[in-house]
């Protein structure tokens, strides 16, 4: 029996060829069979040649015809295999690759055939451990390893064994542990024999902490940012964190972190922190749209900001967004004309704490709603805290002075209750409120997540102590949960949950109302149009939001095909849920149900967003004696930017 040592994997190629070397054809189809361990669409992505897309404006406008490349097409083989090698096939192979004209002259269809073989499984796993002071014991650093003889050798699985044992290791304050590995393949038997070595080195205490690369932005100021200082015991939880202390700043595009042990003292780890700093100053100018059957709304964006405001790493930002809507849609307008937001905003990072930000804001809203228009200036102030690299808490106050004017809103048949009242009043609308948040995010990405849950549960408190003209208690618990299936398929999912409450006999406020519909929740109906509704003095329906909200969705993502370097994602969805006027009302088995396809783009700018909402049922004038909103309504189209959840 022949050893053979196998340290690492070559996962990358690198292939080049002159303009001379590529064929002219059109690659038309490309086919991939006799793989049953790896799917196909996973060999696709692995490999560089790509089939030309059979959707006519793609190619011309997108770069969607794809050459055929011999020279790539040989090295792709070679691909296959080694991904193949990665998740634990040693023996598999590309037997056969057959490349012919097809369709029409100018174009051709390339097949791959794999030939699997039997998975490699791992024949024996030894750990040795070397210089620890104190040592660990080599049978609980097998334990820690997690791999197990008889299993099928991963490489990865591999990969993450010995990041594992190094976490291990800095967690119990050894800061510069070695973990080292070989793997024997032995090609007759198709197993593999692994030998790892660990040394743990010696426990530690931080000494100096220093930053390089800084420029713009005073040492001090970066040093107040961390929650580690010299003589503190190497804590690896706490070095997470103060790599997202320091990402909130928003102020590096870059940050690595060096222990040095100090020479003649292992006991002692130096840290330096090698930045690169942004641009501090920028200005931003932007143009988007919203299309919903009952609104249509262009918008623009300028804003600056300062991410060094006076020292200090203060962060101001000033923001105009000038909007113009029309309700319900330009074809049909019946409201119409310009509005915005202005924003002036101030964050102090690191207020009494490195845990704590305060921010505050002055802003003036105009708005147009169904039924009603309002102006008004407001300000907040909240100061947020960070209780590790997921949990998040914060607190704040908030006051708006709204001024309406164009309300048209009459009586309702259906609940009093829903009817605006302190908008027919006299006098002007006060609102001042407290709220607190927590929040609980281990995402792998904010902006499009593929696995990971968010958890979050926000409350407001208002009363006449806070110089606001109501009373009320509000609560919003949500939960997402997000689950890879594939590479390319995510399931996703979302509860959420909303009630107000008025206090002493007080009404509610209406723009703290919940209302459903949009392309953000029950993708059924239009913008707000889930929701309870009163008639206008020419007999149109407005929403005028309910105390109670129950939303659940699920959706399914599959990334279709690249349009340039971006993916075009194919999406399914349901959303079920209500939004009613009273608890009592709120009926778990009667939900509006809607389900639908949808299409996203994940351009260099953000995500944009299709979605083409059916709503299945309640779609008369009433349903078991309740009324429902939106009769005969059955479609809604939402486009807009940014994924639903």
């Amino acid at each position: 029996m022949r050893a053979h040592a196998w340290i690492a994997l070559s996962l990358a190629f690198a292939t080049s060829a002159s303009a001379a070397d590529t064929d002219q054809r059109v690659l038309w189809r490309l086919e991939i069979d006799g793989n049953h361990a790896i799917a196909t669409d996973e060999l696709l992505d692995a490999i560089h040649s790509a089939p030309t897309s059979h959707i006519p404006v793609i190619g011309p406008f997108f770069g969607g015809v794809h050459r055929f490349d011999p020279v790539a097409f040989r090295a792709d083989q070679q691909r296959i295999e080694h991904l193949y090698r990665r998740l634990g096939y040693f023996q598999a192979k590309v037997d056969a690759a057959d490349v012919k004209p097809c369709s029409k002259e100018g174009r051709v269809c390339a097949r791959l055939h794999v030939k699997e073989g039997e998975p490699t499984r791992i024949a024996s796993l030894k750990v040795r451990e070397v210089d620890s002071h104190p040592p660990r014991g080599e049978d609980e650093l097998t334990r820690v390893l997690g791999l197990r003889a008889g299993e099928i050798f991963r490489h990865d699985d591999y990969l993450r064994a010995k990041t594992t044992m190094a976490r291990y290791l800095r967690e119990r304050s050894y800061p510069l542990p070695e973990v080292k590995g070989e793997v024997l393949y032995r090609e007759a038997a198709n197993t593999v024999d692994i030998n790892i070595t660990v040394k743990a080195g010696t426990t530690a205490k931080l000494g100096f902490i220093s930053f390089d690369g800084l420029d713009q932005i005073r040492a001090e100021d970066a040093m107040a940012r961390l929650p580690i200082s010299t003589g503190m015991a190497y804590d690896p939880k706490l070095f997470d964190s103060a790599g997202d202390l320091l990402g909130d700043l928003d102020v590096f595009s870059t940050i690595d972190v060096e222990l040095k042990p100090r020479q003649g003292d292992p006991g002692v780890a130096d840290v330096v922190y090698h930045v690169h700093e942004k641009q501090l100053k920028t200005l931003q100018l932007g143009a988007g749209m919203r299309i919903e059957n009952s609104r249509q709304e262009a918008r623009g964006r300028v804003e600056w900001t300062n991410r060094n405001f006076y020292r200090h790493l203060r962060n101001f930002d000033a923001r105009f967004e000038p909007r113009y809507a029309v309700l319900p849609s330009v074809f049909r307008p019946q409201q119409s004309g310009p509005l915005g937001d202005v924003d002036l905003s101030l964050k102090q990072p690191s207020f009494l704490s490195p845990w704590q930000d305060l921010r505050s804001s002055v802003g003036f809203d105009a708005d147009l709603e169904q039924g009603y228009r309002y102006y008004g200036p407001r300000f907040g102030t909240a100061l947020e805290r960070r209780l590790n690299h997921k949990v998040t808490f914060g607190t704040g106050y908030v006051f708006r002075y709204l001024t309406f004017y164009d309300v048209d809103v009459g009586s309702t048949s259906s609940s009093s209750s829903a009817v605006p009242l302190e908008l027919l009043q006299t006098g002007n609308y006060r609102l001042g409120f407290v709220e607190q948040h927590v929040r609980w995010d281990d995402r792998d990405d904010r902006v499009e997540p593929h696995r990971g849950t968010l958890v979050q549960f926000g409350v407001q408190e208002s009363s006449q102590l806070l110089a606001s003209a109501f009373t009320y208690f509000r609560a919003a618990p949500e939960v997402r949960q997000y689950f890879p299936e594939t590479n390319r398929a995510t399931l996703a999912m979302r509860a959420f949950f909303g009630r107000i409450a008025p206090l002493l006999g007080n009404a509610t406020p209406i723009t703290e109302r919940f209302y459903g519909g949009g392309a953000n929740d029950h993708r059924g109906f239009s913008y707000h149009r889930l929701s309870p509704q009163t008639l206008t003095s020419d007999a149109r329906s407005v929403p005028v939001g309910g105390v109670t909200e129950l939303l659940v969705s699920a959706e399914e993502r599959v990334n279709l095909f690249r349009l340039g370097d971006h993916w075009v994602i194919g999406a399914l969805f349901v959303d079920a849920g209500d939004v009613v006027a009273s608890p009592s009302e709120l009926d778990v088995k009667r939900l509006h149900i809607a389900a639908g396809p949808g299409l996203r783009y994940n351009s260099p700018i953000g995500v944009i967003r299709a979605d083409l909402g059916v709503r299945l049922n309640r779609l008369g004038e009433q349903s078991d004696g309740h009324p429902n909103p939106d009769p005969g309504k059955p479609i809604a189209i939402h486009v807009s930017f940014g994924e639903s959840f």
